[in-house]
């Protein structure tokens, strides 16, 4: 997982811990059901149950 962290934040040209920050803001937006799908506008959930 670190290693993929690391390959997504290069690919974006910014930080680890700013890559950690946006998914963890999009988790938290998910949660309250602020994101939508941009094909139905459903909201997105996120699940981290296993």
């Amino acid at each position: 997982m670190s290693e993929f962290i690391e390959d997504e934040a290069r690919q974006l040209r910014i930080s680890r811990a700013e890559f950690v920050r946006r998914v963890l803001e999009f988790y938290r937006k998910s949660q309250r059901e602020e994101t939508q799908c941009p094909w139905c506008e459903e909201p997105i959930v996120m699940s981290v149950e296993r």
